[in-house]
Order: C-alpha cells, then structure tokens, then sequence
C-alpha cells in the first residue's frame, strides 16, 4: 500500500478594521476602526513537498467569517491559500486568500493580499507578513462591485496560537513529524530572509 505524502495543517484568525462602501483596504481599516471583520482559518496542505516545490504555493483554505452588520459565522466555500506566490512583479511576493460566501442571500467574493516586498526592513516584513489587505465583491470573483474593503491583521498572540496549531498528516513516526515541521519553518523564514537580503 502506498504511504501518503505528509501534509500539514494549521489554525489562523485575522481580524481588523473594515468598512462598507469604501474600495480602499487602508481607507476602510481606518474608517472602519469600530467596526471589525474577523476571519477563522484552517489551512491544510495536502503534500508538502509537493506544496514547497511549486512556484504558487496553494493549500485548501476552509474558513468563517465574522462582521457584526453582516453576522457571525459565514461559511466559506472554495477557499485557496497561496503562500509567497509570484505575481508580475518579480520583486513582490503575495500571501493569497480567496473565498466565497453567501450574504443577504447573495454570493460575495473575499480577496484579501499581503504583499512581502523584497528589500524590506525585518520591522517592514513583519508588517507585510501579518497585514491582510483586502476587499469583498458582490458576485462569485473579483469582477463584481466592491462592497468594502479593510486591513485585518494577526497579532502576537494569534501567531504563537497558529504556531502552536500546526499538526503534521500522515506522519509515519515523531522523527517524520519533527522533519515536516523543520522543512516548513526552513521554508517560510528562508523566503522571508530572501525578501530581506535582496537589493542589499
């Protein structure tokens, strides 16, 4: 029988300011102070050598969401996470999270970026790599109507609770878990150090 690949999941909340009517993530954390949007997260990576080794870096994300106009626990369909993808800008690389929703009894679209610029300082990484630029569409993509838009972020505390969340799938022994778990802590802080060292 043949073993499965090693996979990985992990628990993550985002929660920030988030505006209706506004279009602009950074306008709409502001505007929207008092008003939060919070997301819940459960990202699994099915094989994670597979996962390391491609360019987009793509895990399934299952997800709710929370806005108080909106209500709470809003079940996300389709979810993606891309983990330092590439866009055009070779010097740019994005944390990507996408997923649809129902609301009002309407499908709605979430788009959320964070942007991990290369030659950043490690105060500017740390920023880029918690704050989750984003924007929600009336529709199921990115061509419809922007209904709002805001900045949510994770915090010191949320990052240990992910950290602490991370379980390993189809380890064959605690020697196998300890590896997957070193590859992908080698992988996220090499792409982040690489993202610093550039352009230096």
């Amino acid at each position: 029988m043949t073993t499965p690949p090693m996979g990985l999941t992990f628990n993550e909340t985002l929660t920030g300011g988030w505006q209706q009517g506004q279009t602009e993530p950074a306008k709409g954390a502001i505007e929207g102070a008092h008003t939060p949007l919070s997301i819940h997260n459960v990202i699994t990576i099915d094989d994670l050598d597979r996962f390391e080794a491609s360019p987009q870096h793509v895990a399934q994300l299952a997800v709710t969401l929370d806005f108080a106009p909106w209500g709470e626990g809003l079940v996300g369909r389709g979810g993606t996470f891309n983990l330092f993808a590439t866009p055009d800008d070779a010097h740019v690389k994005e944390m990507i999270y996408r997923f649809t929703f129902d609301h009002d009894e309407k499908p709605h679209y979430f788009e959320g970026r964070k942007f991990i610029h290369d030659g950043s300082s490690l105060a500017q990484l740390l920023f880029e790599s918690t704050h989750l630029f984003s924007r929600i569409y009336e529709g199921t993509d990115a061509s419809g109507p922007v209904v709002g838009a805001g900045v949510i972020h994770i915090g010191v505390l949320g990052t240990i609770a992910l950290v602490r969340s991370m379980r390993v799938t189809h380890a064959q022994s605690a020697l196998d878990e300890a590896k997957a778990l070193t590859s992908f802590g080698e992988f996220f802080l090499g792409e982040l150090w690489h993202s610093y060292r550039a352009h230096r």
